[in-house]
């Protein structure tokens, strides 16, 4: 019976222990997932100017063949 108990001990301070590093590693993890949003956020708006600029660059482009057309 002790020999149970002595297990059963040793079973609750280990899960304690676990319990303990998931609390840390939470801790840890917080800060990064926050990072990570503000990444995707600067990405997404990075993302927005490239395909502002590319339209534009476009529409450049259509004036500029038919500038030439006219031209020629």
């Amino acid at each position: 019976m002790r020999v149970q108990e002595e297990i059963l001990a040793l079973c609750f301070n280990e899960e304690e222990k676990v319990d303990g590093q998931i609390e840390a590693l939470q801790k840890d993890l917080k800060p990064l997932l926050k990072r990570k949003r503000a990444m995707q956020a600067e990405i997404q708006d990075d993302v927005a100017k490239l395909l502002a600029k590319r339209h534009s660059l476009v529409r450049l482009q259509d004036k500029q063949k038919k500038l030439g057309e006219e031209l020629s």
